[in-house]
């Protein structure tokens, strides 16, 4: 849509007196900073936000969002490349309020923060301090994140338990400052996890299948696309200890018709199986499935 400011002020105003909870502005690229102060200060109650694309909002609008908006459950920020740190993190000086400072992300369940190039660890810290009820983060082309982001969300702070322990979607893929080291260990502290995406993170190889499969055990949705050091070794493991319902190997080019066998045999609640590029699969594995 092409939404401006003003008319997102206008649609704010409208609304004011009524309880919404969800609301999609995705890819209305004239909306800016202003209009998000606009949703922030009309919209409290909100529980659903999708702010995929918008180009002109920073830390400044995402902020005032998450800052005001206490009740929020699912946020999009897909792709919002002007963001950065300062929106996931609690400023006194831009809000004092005790209340905002024990409110803010803490209802969270679904994040979506993929391609936003400028988040560092210093972003994952504020989440990793309040988030206790996240089942889906979305992190996907975030390479600036480090080994460092993955230490935080392990860290439980002062509670019990740390953000990993309630996560069931995790998706890192193509975000190169991660190792596979730091991801095993991070999956350890994963008892939940259901759906874990590492697709381009070329340091995955059949070490790491084999680690992790032993680690969490409740994968059931696992995406490898371009992990090229994959071969028909990793795939044994996956079938040895997961249920395996989804698989995506796109472009692992050392898969060969033997491992794809072994999965059509052992892993048979597979539903969704992707195996576009694998130059060394024939016909024979197709017969197989």
């Amino acid at each position: 849509c092409h939404i401006t400011d003003a008319g997102m002020s206008l649609i704010c105003s409208a609304v004011s007196d009524k309880p919404m909870s969800h609301l999609d502005i995705s890819f209305c690229r004239d909306i800016s900073d202003y209009g998000a102060g606009s949703i922030a200060e009309s919209m409290k109650n909100l529980k659903f936000i999708n702010m995929c694309g918008l180009s002109r909002v920073s830390d400044k609008g995402a902020r005032a969002i998450v800052a005001k908006c206490w009740y929020l459950e699912h946020i999009n920020l897909e792709d919002v490349f002007l963001l950065s740190d300062d929106a996931l993190n609690y400023d006194r000086d831009y809000d004092g309020r005790p209340l905002a400072d024990e409110h803010m992300l803490t209802h969270i369940q679904s994040l979506n923060m993929r391609d936003c190039v400028n988040l560092t660890d210093a972003g994952i810290r504020g989440l990793s301090e309040r988030c206790r009820a996240l089942e889906e983060l979305i992190l996907r082309g975030c390479d600036k994140l480090t080994d460092r982001s993955l230490e935080l969300m392990a860290n439980p702070f002062e509670y019990n338990f740390p953000l990993l322990d309630s996560i069931r979607v995790l998706d890192i893929s193509f975000s190169t400052g991660f190792t596979t080291e730091a991801v095993l260990e991070a999956l350890s502290h994963c008892g939940v996890i259901e759906d874990l995406r590492v697709s381009g993170l070329y340091s995955v190889d059949d070490a790491f299948l084999q680690m992790m499969c032993l680690k969490a055990n409740t994968i059931q949705k696992l995406s490898l696309a371009k992990c090229g050091q994959i071969t028909d070794a990793g795939l044994c493991s996956l079938a040895d200890y997961l249920w395996v319902e989804k698989l995506d190997i796109t472009g692992c080019r050392k898969v060969t018709d033997e491992g794809i066998e072994l999965i059509a045999v052992i892993c048979n609640g597979i539903i969704d199986l992707n195996v576009n590029g694998c130059s060394k699969v024939t016909a024979r594995s197709i017969n197989a499935i």
